[in-house]
């Protein structure tokens, strides 16, 4: 039985119960108007007395049989709702399971890109001090240091809110930084080949 049905049963007993007892007032109330007549010997009295005591009987006997079902319908209505709440239960649980699932494997995606963050970071500094080691220009250390941390620190900035602001214009992509560093030095790369080039030919 569902919630709902076995609400509407005890709103109908519980309904059923105040017509009773409203019922037997009305009988008490004329069994007390009957009582002294009655017990003067009056026969119509008694007679009528009598009706009313066989009908407050009958309708104290239906009001236990509507208490009685009562209880019934409450232990009903309190196991429909325990399986429905096991039921709910049982789908949120089911529909949290892979949301668990997916936000448990995002920590190693994360690893995983820092990891390429770093890697690709140390072969920056490799690169550029291979260049100059090499006699092409290329940035010092410490503009790579300097960019890099902006870098990061833009990139962070939707992280969350103790992340370190950097003002629009400061914003760039590492794709960008390191393109624009090493125009300067493929330029010079290209110059020397070309001159090279040059002295061969002639």
């Amino acid at each position: 039985m569902k919630t709902n049905e076995a609400r509407a049963i005890l709103a109908d007993l519980e309904k059923k119960a105040a017509t009773a007892r409203s019922v037997i007032a009305e009988i008490n109330e004329k069994r007390a108007e009957l009582s002294f007549s009655a017990h003067g010997a009056a026969d119509h009295a008694q007679k009528a007395l009598a009706k009313a005591n066989a009908d407050r009987a009958a309708k104290l006997g239906e009001l236990e049989e509507i208490e009685h079902a009562i209880l019934e319908a409450r232990r009903l209505c309190a196991i429909a709702e325990a399986q429905e709440d096991t039921a709910a239960a049982r789908q949120r649980a089911e529909t949290a399971k892979p949301i668990a699932e997916r936000l448990a494997e995002r920590g190693a995606r994360m690893d995983a890109a820092m990891r390429a963050v770093c890697e690709e970071r140390a072969g920056i500094d490799a690169d550029a001090e291979a260049l100059a080691r090499l006699g092409v220009p290329a940035p010092n250390a410490a503009l790579r240091r300097v960019n890099l941390r902006r870098w990061l620190d833009a990139a962070l900035i939707s992280f969350d809110q103790h992340s370190r602001p950097v003002p629009p214009r400061e914003r760039h992509t590492a794709d960008s930084l390191t393109r624009n560093w090493m125009q300067s030095s493929l330029q010079f790369i290209v110059n020397k080949l070309n001159k090279a080039a040059a002295k061969v030919a002639a």
